[in-house]
């Protein structure tokens, strides 16, 4: 009898051992598999310089395909654009666009651009409102307006397709002083243009009506490059 108790001992003590065993096993194996981490959805940054584009959302739309058209930010002051028009005369799909200017200068609006190589379809035409050539955004402000999509030519009873990247044209502004200067109408700004603008490389300068008889620039050399950044007399 001994013998078996003992023997029975230990086969209590290994069950005990392996119950144990199994237990600290099943938990870390629930540790292992549990439920991981999920995110959903993507995210982009772009880097800002000037004027961006803060926010594009949908306003209107007629005989348009909503869910098959967007517009959003591309980079900067360009956005890029899905747009689906069915052949009607009145097709259009319209979005509110809101520019910031994250900076502390002053930009002018010089209108929109597009290269022909990133505008698909020329049938459909587009439009800005709600915003002019000329007007100026200030320092860490901003401005709304509208961009409209619509069929120039309709026809065919099919759908019209457009892949489209645009450019809102904002410039930075040099501030111009005047020193013992008497009268007004002088201007108040150069626009800083960029070389791809294709812009006159003149800087070409209306004092207005009332300005003095006789005026004389000095310090001026014909075919000086001008430095950004820098102040000239």
């Amino acid at each position: 009898m001994p013998k078996e108790e003992n023997r029975f001992k230990k086969y209590n003590m290994l069950l005990n051992v392996f119950l144990v065993a199994t237990l600290f096993l099943s938990i870390g194996y629930a540790q292992i598999v549990g439920d991981p981490l999920e995110v959903e959805g993507t995210a982009t940054a772009y880097e800002h310089e000037g004027v961006y584009v803060s926010g594009v959302n949908y306003s209107s739309s007629s005989h348009a395909h909503v869910d098959a058209s967007s517009t959003k930010q591309r980079v900067g002051a360009t956005v890029v654009s899905r747009v689906v028009l069915d052949n009607d005369s009145s097709a259009s799909i319209t979005y509110q666009v809101t520019v910031t200017n994250d900076t502390q200068s002053k930009y002018i609006y010089v209108g929109p651009a597009v290269s022909e190589n990133f505008y698909s379809n020329p049938n459909i035409g587009y439009s800005v409102s709600g915003i002019n050539v000329g007007d100026i955004l200030d320092p860490n402000d901003t401005k709304t307006f509208d961009l409209t999509y619509s069929l120039a030519t309709p026809g065919g009873g099919v759908t019209s397709d457009l892949d489209a990247y645009i450019n809102f044209g904002f410039r930075e502004l040099y501030p111009v002083t005047y020193v013992n200067i008497q009268g007004s109408g002088y201007p108040e700004y150069v626009v800083k243009y960029r070389a791809s603008d294709s812009q006159p490389i003149e800087l070409n300068v209306d004092f207005g009506a009332n300005a003095p008889t006789d005026l004389e620039i000095t310090g001026v050399d014909s075919g000086t490059l001008y430095t950004l950044g820098t102040d000239y007399t």
